[in-house]
């Protein structure tokens, strides 16, 4: 068994990892932070979908699932989507300059570059 920290990931897209780390910076460089919200909101909701897609939909792709079946567990991916970038985008919105920061930070701590 491992005897650190141990992750499960997915892979970003070059256009959000590019976006993403831009964000990041700016957020380090500037003092009013909260400007900043709905970037950050939408950066949410980019990484809320691709990472659904990822977790949820490439398993449906490689098990070679049936027709019906595909398209009930895209409804559900499509509708959990849907709610999360909601709230998101609703809770986002009121950030502080220092809730910005810290979830700045968060999507920082989660950012892993491979070969």
């Amino acid at each position: 068994m491992a005897q650190g920290k141990v992750f499960i990931s997915f892979p970003l897209s070059d256009e959000l990892h590019q976006r993403l780390s831009s964000y990041i910076e700016k957020i380090g460089a500037t003092t009013n932070k909260s400007a900043h919200n709905s970037e950050l909101s939408e950066l949410v909701e980019n990484c809320v979908n691709e990472g659904l897609e990822h977790f949820f939909w490439t398993p449906v792709e490689l098990a070679g699932l049936g027709a019906v079946t595909r398209k009930m567990i895209r409804m559900g991916i499509n509708s959990g989507k849907k709610t999360l970038n909601v709230i998101a985008g609703k809770v986002i919105k009121g950030f502080s300059d220092d809730q910005v920061e810290a979830v700045g930070g968060f999507l920082e701590s989660l950012l892993l570059e491979t070969e």
